[in-house]
């Protein structure tokens, strides 16, 4: 068992992570954003909330860079305030957001097709993707690009980048980055203290841990992969009540994604797929109720006794949540979509 960390480590990351919770969009201005016109509107009504300085784009693509570049670097500062137990923790968020850009770099370096893609951490200049974005030895070719991975966090995913890459599938890159994501919030998990930090992490968590792991691999049933890719992937994460041997033999058992999306309430926690609908509205019906369990889970550790990682892992996860809810709704004002087309996926449902 890892020894917890001295409580006072903490001390100086308690209150950066408190005042954020105030400063995040509400319900209320959530109903004042799809009031709105224009985006130009909806981004006047947020100039003085926590996002107002960050956005400075009235592109759909700019305002997603935008609010990346605000996230990541929020990310960044936390490492400055928490003990180095946690580090782990706070890069997997990170490498979150670098996987779908190292999976759209590792498509491009297969391909070589087009001018180089316009990426999402483009203006994060210390991200892993950018950094390599910059290097046109590392985009020369595919086994270059593999080669500047060696040595990184995402070194051991490319095997998994390969199959991407060499896939004319683009949906493999969706299922690929949940994968990834998964992976690393399970490794991150594992690295916790197991008396107080990993169970307080946990609980915000698992519920999209575990979302992820479903709908990645219903996703990947539906793509044919083959199953020893599944094995290098699912890390076993007990806090989670996710078994990586249960859901290997479930791949490999049900004929179908629809059959495997059917019995994944029994392999995974928080995860049920509603089989009568359509599969693609059914997962992202599960990745709503994931994502209020979620932020549920993190409202309450919010609450109590702060000094573990688990006020990290809390703090994140509603920032992240509050991010996704964001550019959901400018996305669809953006578009000109009704609120009842975009809504029902954020948590200001």
């Amino acid at each position: 068992m890892k020894a917890s960390p001295s409580p006072t480590k903490y001390a100086p990351i308690v209150p950066r992570i408190r005042a954020l919770l105030p400063r995040l969009i509400s319900g209320e201005r959530a109903r004042e954003l799809i009031a709105q016109a224009s985006i130009e509107e909806a981004l006047g009504l947020l100039k003085d909330t926590i996002y107002g300085d960050a956005i400075k784009s009235t592109t759909l693509r700019g305002i997603q860079r935008d609010l990346t570049s605000f996230y990541m670097e929020y990310l960044l500062s936390l490492k400055k305030f928490s003990p180095k137990e946690a580090y782990p923790l706070i890069d997997a968020f990170i490498h979150e957001v670098e996987a779908g850009d190292l999976l759209v770099l590792a498509v491009y370096t297969m391909t070589r097709a087009g001018e180089i893609p316009d990426l999402v951490t483009k203006n994060v200049e210390w991200s892993l993707p950018a950094t390599i974005a910059r290097e046109p030895e590392a985009l020369a070719s595919f086994s270059r690009f593999l080669e500047y991975l060696e040595g990184t966090w995402a070194g051991r995913y490319s095997k998994l980048m390969q199959s991407v890459a060499a896939s004319d599938n683009p949906a493999r890159m969706n299922w690929a980055r949940l994968a990834i994501t998964a992976s690393e919030y399970s490794l991150a998990l594992d690295s916790l203290d197991s008396r107080l930090g990993k169970p307080m992490a946990a609980k915000p968590l698992c519920p999209l841990l575990n979302w992820m792991i479903a709908s990645f691999l219903v996703q990947a049933k539906k793509d044919s992969l083959e199953a020893r890719i599944i094995d290098e992937l699912l890390v076993d994460v007990p806090p989670c009540g996710f078994r990586a041997r249960e859901a290997r033999a479930a791949y490999e058992r049900e004929p179908a994604p629809e059959s495997l999306a059917g019995v994944m309430d029994e392999i995974v926690k928080y995860v049920k797929i509603d089989v009568s609908k359509d599969l693609v509205e059914a997962l992202e019906e599960a990745r709503a109720r994931a994502r209020n369990i979620s932020l549920n889970k993190a409202l309450s550790v919010y609450s109590s006794y702060p000094f573990h990682a688990g006020l990290i892992a809390a703090g994140i996860v509603a920032l992240k949540i509050n991010i996704e809810d964001l550019t959901t709704i400018l996305s669809g004002i953006y578009l000109g979509l009704k609120p009842e087309e975009y809504m029902p996926y954020t948590t200001f449902q």
